[in-house]
């Protein structure tokens, strides 16, 4: 069975870096954020791993696109008599993306969005071996990550004015990340284990010891098409 890690994240509560702690202590492979895989406008935030792939697939991501949107936003519940659909779907992508269900562990931190509200519920459903691990954050934190400014703009080296960004912090930024946090709440329905970023070894242990990792890929550290989320990564 294919082992699959969700990330409950929110905005600047650390999945990213979770995602790569797991990534290299278990050799898994990092899809980062799947959600812009399928989405046209969101070309900018994809390596050319990706790209390639998207070009070379773009008759599945046309039903991917079509079909899983409907599933993953807030309102996806009102699909659940079609479920089986959201398990072909995946099983296409991972087939072509060559992942197998024997050896491998994948990652997905798509974090709990407005629109991608519904993709751990469904890929519980969907697959036997899921498991969910959440960044723990203080509001504090967050806040002073978000008054640095975007991270697309953090990338570029450019650094917006104090009070453009300490507005943008207070208007969208921060209570964004109130109603992801709340969304986040609604997974605490699952086995879930929580992770301390600022001392984050002893919680990531524990839940790496609760996965099934006989005959897993564990420590090759795989090169990986990593999907980037709203911030450029460089290639490791």
């Amino acid at each position: 069975m294919l082992v699959i890690i969700y990330i409950i994240g929110y905005g600047r509560s650390g999945s990213t870096k979770l995602s790569q702690v797991l990534e290299n202590k278990l050799g898994a492979i990092n899809l980062g954020e799947v959600k812009y895989l399928y989405r046209d406008s969101k070309d900018d935030l994809l390596n050319q791993y990706w790209l390639t792939f998207k070009s070379e697939n773009q008759d599945l991501l046309e039903e991917y696109s079509k079909e899983i949107i409907r599933f993953d936003n807030l309102f996806g519940f009102t699909r659940w008599n079609k479920r089986e659909k959201y398990r072909e779907i995946w099983e296409k992508l991972f087939d072509r993306v060559e992942i197998d269900p024997e050896t491998d562990i994948i990652i997905d931190s798509s974090k709990t969005t407005l629109d991608s509200f519904m993709r751990g519920i469904y890929l519980n459903y969907a697959f036997n071996e899921v498991y969910f691990v959440k960044p723990c954050r203080s509001s504090l934190g967050v806040f002073r990550s978000l008054l640095k400014g975007k991270n697309s703009n953090i990338e570029k080296g450019e650094k917006k004015p104090f009070v453009r960004r300490l507005l943008h912090t207070l208007f969208i930024g921060f209570p964004h990340y109130i109603v992801t946090h709340l969304l986040s709440l609604f997974y605490s329905r699952y086995e879930c284990v929580k992770v301390n970023l600022d001392s984050y070894e002893e919680d990531i242990d524990k839940f790496i010891s609760q996965l099934p990792l006989k005959k897993r890929n564990i420590g090759t550290n795989r090169k990986i098409p990593l999907i980037y989320g709203n911030r450029s990564r460089k290639e490791r």
